[in-house]
């Protein structure tokens, strides 16, 4: 990704970044860029993937979580390819998703579980499923806490030391 190209999703990321947290975000993609193969996580899918993040944090959490997800899975379709059909098939924007994503990260840390981030995908593609029938449109991550309260998640594991999955 060129630079010119990282100036203009600074421009779209709607902030108004200060020189510190520009050079941040520049280190953040240089380094998701390096880490990815074009297949696994094209310059496109890296801008539209930082652009719904709500931080940096979060942006190459999720690339490491696409990345992992390949190393995992080199049969399968790339994790962002994975992620992107889910997202074009449901009523949620990507942002949506990743935040919801954080939700479900965030309920199995408390309960020191694990799951691989295909299957939080799926999680997360039968809480927006479950949300076609309703007349009132709610938010993702709200379908997501709700269900992990009365559903929990079964295909969760114990975590153990070995960093994100």
């Amino acid at each position: 990704m060129a630079q010119s190209d990282w100036s203009q999703l600074f421009s779209e990321l709607s902030l108004s970044l200060s020189a510190e947290e520009e050079r941040a975000w520049d280190q953040a993609l240089k380094h998701v860029r390096r880490s990815h193969s074009e297949k696994s996580l094209s310059d496109e899918s890296i801008f539209h993937l930082a652009k719904a993040s709500p931080s940096i944090e979060v942006f190459l959490k999720v690339a490491q979580l696409i990345f992992i997800s390949g190393r995992s899975h080199p049969h399968k379709r790339p994790g962002m390819e994975i992620l992107l059909d889910y997202v074009d098939n449901s009523d949620y924007s990507l942002e949506d998703w990743i935040l919801a994503h954080e939700i479900i990260d965030s309920w199995l840390e408390e309960r020191g579980l694990k799951a691989e981030f295909l299957i939080k995908l799926g999680y997360l593609q039968c809480c927006a499923l479950s949300q076609e029938s309703s007349d009132i449109l709610r938010t993702l991550q709200s379908i997501s806490q709700e269900m992990l309260e009365n559903h929990g998640f079964e295909l969760a594991e114990k975590k153990s030391d070995e960093g994100p999955v």
